[in-house]
């Protein structure tokens, strides 16, 4: 293919309009490359050919979505439903432009709409971060069915907004038992004190005991996870699960000195990882940003029974109870 490298914009645009497949998807991304490709993108995407015109959205990369936020905007509200659902799915993590927050809105309102779009519009306004959709989500709880309810839940609880908790305290309350259960759910998590969790950090760093909790390699992968712990009577497991079921378990002791920490195994052997342990937000799909404890190792290449035990950062959440 290397033959279309040199084309420019123009030949690149008519040898797509008679491409298919593999040739088609290769031609387009070239010319996504291109800096004077703007208007024969744009043709591409106002095509009445839905399959070259889905085909073009489909090779999009973020950066793609916002540079043709305008199109895209005008497709969601005017296009048909396979392109709709295209375009909320390009959407879903890459949602950043006022104008296809205001067009994903617009899905979101329009009860004539698919449920499975206004849906996944709902999902791409809570990963967009946009705070300003949050009051006109609340206004759209109640024409929702559960399902809609449980992503509207789900998506204020992503954006933070202070205005959301008297609706998740309302959905307490809901006719449908599920909704009721993310409603208590996100209220948990909303409701956490921030000040309590910062205050929480500084008293345990003082005292040396930030260490001493159950630390998870990746939360979301739980129950399949991989978990650390450590007790203040210099005991270690390194423990690994599938299903809630125990894979493989590694006991180590271990001694700190000096923000060093030394992992000693059954056979006395010693491995040596200074560590460091830091206050941050671990993203969570669906329960928004949640504090926690990040544990991170100097030495990323202590390795117990074959097992790279420091290879990775771990996570502590932190939760109310």
């Amino acid at each position: 293919m290397d033959q279309y490298n040199q084309y420019t914009s123009e030949q690149l645009f008519e040898k797509i309009r008679s491409s298919s497949g593999s040739i088609f998807n290769y031609l387009v991304r070239l010319l996504l490359q291109k800096n004077d490709s703007k208007k024969y993108i744009e043709q591409l995407l106002g095509s009445k050919n839905n399959a070259l015109r889905n085909q073009t959205i489909l090779l999009f990369s973020a950066e793609d979505t916002n540079r043709y936020a305008d199109a895209l905007a005008h497709l969601l509200d005017t296009g048909d439903k396979e392109t709709k659902k295209i375009i909320v799915s390009r959407l879903i993590r890459n949602t950043n432009s006022p104008i296809i927050v205001k067009a994903l809105l617009s899905r979101v309102k329009d009860v004539h709409e698919e449920n499975t779009i206004r849906r996944a519009a709902i999902t791409a306004l809570g990963n967009s971060g946009d705070n300003t959709s949050a009051v006109a989500l609340i206004d759209e709880f109640e024409k929702f069915d559960s399902d809609g309810k449980i992503e509207l839940l789900i998506a204020l609880n992503k954006l933070e907004s202070a205005e959301a908790i008297p609706l998740f305290k309302q959905a307490l309350t809901d006719k449908h038992e599920t909704v009721r259960y993310w409603a208590e759910k996100t209220l948990k998590h909303s409701a956490i004190d921030r000040n309590e969790f910062d205050k929480l950090f500084q008293v345990e760093q003082e005292n040396g005991s930030l260490i001493y909790k159950t630390w998870v390699r990746d939360p979301l992968e739980n129950p399949d996870s991989s978990h650390l712990y450590f007790s203040k009577r210099q005991q270690g497991i390194y423990e690994e699960t599938k299903a809630g079921e125990p894979l493989l378990r590694i006991d180590f002791e271990f001694r700190i000195e000096k923000g060093e920490i030394f992992f000693i195994t059954k056979k006395k052997n010693e491995y040596r990882s200074g560590y460091v342990i830091t206050k941050g937000l671990f993203k969570h799909h669906y329960l928004g940003n949640l504090p926690c404890f990040i544990l991170k190792f100097n030495n990323p290449r202590v390795v117990i029974d074959e097992i790279p035990i420091t290879a990775t950062e771990y996570y502590h959440l932190f939760e109310n109870k």
